[in-house]
């Protein structure tokens, strides 16, 4: 069992089912309309939900598995970092939505709480995430950097199958479009493009990008900086096609919160580099 439930071939699956999505939008979108939730009569199950739990489970698996071959992460319980990194994460991209989109709740107050209707920020999830992270190692002795730094390899996978939530919910689409891979919505009759997919496609080349970097120059605070950045760089281009709000320049919160990350990400390099010569 242990010999098929390894890195390697999770990682396989996970981007064998991100493909199914694509697969949709071309080919089944006119044949198959991709439900909300599932109903079993007694309780009903947002698929949004179960999107997210995947997501974080596959982090905290494959986080688990890797830390075992250094000794100063192995004090480490993953289940209880993963409970104060998920409080933390929560409330922190719950905060970031509420904040930067309050005028969807400023007729009814009470949908704040809401969190199965989907609506949370994923920087704001980053922070408090971090802040999560920060209390539990307050608990244990283990090298703070390094943890984060092997977290930063895998989250973007788990954002990868995070972002199906937007899909089954049938939000955070972009800008109307005639393309062959539009999401299209019946109650508009249009297509519209699938930023999400988008999203999920950046998300995969940052995690590539940051799996050989760790495999060749090992776990350091540089991959905690190319996995912000990075994301930075993803969310700032898809942002142009999402109907978002823009607030300066023409640029939506996300972006400019991107373009900060981006120069800072830029002022550290150059440093590290002038340290190097």
């Amino acid at each position: 069992m242990n010999s098929i439930i390894n890195k390697r071939n999770v990682i396989l699956f996970t981007t064998l089912v991100f493909l199914l999505v694509p697969i949709y939008l071309i080919f089944l979108r006119g044949y198959f309309s991709f439900p909300k939730s599932l109903n079993l009569g007694f309780i009903e199950i947002q698929f949004y939900s179960l999107f997210i739990l995947a997501g974080i489970s596959l982090v905290a698996y494959l986080f688990d598995k890797e830390k075992s071959k250094y000794k100063e992460l192995r004090s480490i319980d993953t289940t209880t970092a993963l409970m104060w990194i998920l409080i933390g994460a929560l409330i922190g991209a719950r905060l970031w939505h509420i904040v930067t989109d309050n005028h969807l709740y400023s007729e009814n107050l009470v949908e704040m709480l809401y969190l199965w209707n989907g609506g949370l920020g994923i920087f704001g999830g980053i922070i408090g995430g971090f802040i999560g992270a920060y209390y539990y190692r307050k608990s244990i002795k283990t090298n703070f950097i390094k943890a984060l730094s092997l977290l930063a390899v895998y989250l973007p996978l788990g954002q990868v199958i995070g972002r199906f939530g937007n899909f089954s919910n049938k939000e955070l689409y972009g800008r109307e479009t005639d393309l062959p891979w539009g999401f299209y919505l019946e109650e508009f009759g249009k297509s519209f493009h699938p930023t999400f997919t988008y999203e999920q496609v950046g998300n995969l080349l940052v995690f590539i990008f940051l799996y050989f970097w760790y495999k060749k120059f090992g776990l350091s605070k540089d991959l905690i900086i190319i996995y912000l950045s990075g994301y930075a760089v993803v969310r700032f281009v898809v942002d142009f096609s999402r109907l978002e709000n823009r607030v300066l320049l023409n640029l939506t919160v996300a972006q400019l919160t991107s373009f900060i990350l981006i120069l800072l990400a830029g002022v550290y390099f150059a440093k590290l580099r002038q340290i190097k010569r």
